[in-house]
């Protein structure tokens, strides 16, 4: 084997070996805890089924400070908490108003008169955790 070879060869073992032990196995990326979350209402509280004359439903996280809107979904839109018009602690848009402060969610939705079920979906986030809040108006 040439010189050329040799230092070629060490070369390529070491950015190997280097690569292969350079990650901590005990490091917490992608080792989050789901979120828990409590509700001011019975039932599951991240299934929201609303009654056609609207309210606002709360929702609080329990082991994360400050979670923040990623985006809410209708039939007919999806808004982005990045979104020049609105930010991640706050989205409003048509029949429905989604407030996060520090780490309890505020869904307000107002009367359903279409006739048809409407829903929502709510995915947030505290960093590299995201969940996802349903929510379905009734008739």
């Amino acid at each position: 084997m040439s010189k050329f070879k040799k230092s070629t060869f060490a070369a390529l073992l070491l950015m190997l070996l280097t690569t292969i032990f350079s990650c901590e196995l005990n490091s917490e990326d992608g080792r989050w805890d789901p979120m828990k979350w409590t509700s001011n209402r019975q039932g599951d509280p991240r299934n929201i089924t609303a009654t056609a004359e609207g309210g606002t439903y709360q929702l609080k996280c329990t082991n994360y400070r400050g979670p923040w809107i990623n985006s809410v979904t209708s039939a007919d839109t999806t808004i982005y908490g990045l979104s020049k018009e609105q930010d991640f602690h706050h989205i409003q848009y048509d029949w429905y108003d989604v407030l996060a402060k520090e780490n309890t969610f505020y869904i307000t939705l107002l009367p359903n008169t279409t006739g048809k079920e409407r829903k929502l979906s709510i995915v947030v986030t505290a960093g590299d955790i995201f969940d996802y809040i349903e929510v379905t108006q009734n008739k």
